[in-house]
């Protein structure tokens, strides 16, 4: 486990103009499709023209079946599809939220790093649940 969730699935990325992931597809990794052909120098990610091949291996049985679900048990993360419409969640409420809330100390509101600390103290079950709740309405 890392972060409090377990891993799925193992990832890698093969130069498809250099090689055909012979080995990876012998090994049944799962072949997922091209990247758009990135690479990132520190911050920043530049075209490169070399598009990589993505390929999976699951790491547990079943999957796609809990990774295609609407919802995780609970305790879980969110799945993909939930990944997929991010841009779709009432988030402007959240951050009216969070812009409200004041340190009493300097009567302005916390500072990034603040808030970094705190989410690191939060139980990650009790807030996914928290957060399962809100997205379902």
């Amino acid at each position: 486990m890392i972060y409090g969730h377990p891993k799925y699935l193992a990832e890698t990325f093969v130069d498809l103009s250099l090689y055909r992931g012979s080995c990876y597809r012998a090994a049944n990794w799962i072949y997922l499709g091209k990247t758009k052909g990135f690479s990132k120098n520190g911050r920043y990610y530049y075209p490169n023209g070399r598009p990589k091949g993505l390929f999976v291996y699951p790491l547990i049985k079943g999957i796609e079946r809990l990774l295609g679900g609407e919802f995780l048990s609970e305790g879980g993360s969110m799945n993909t599809k939930d990944i997929l419409f991010m841009n779709k969640l009432p988030i402007e409420g959240l951050m009216e939220v969070i812009k409200r809330v004041v340190d009493p100390r300097s009567g302005n509101p916390p500072d990034e790093s603040t808030i970094r600390r705190a989410i690191q103290r939060v139980d990650v079950y009790e807030f996914d649940k928290l957060i399962s709740g809100w997205l379902r309405g």
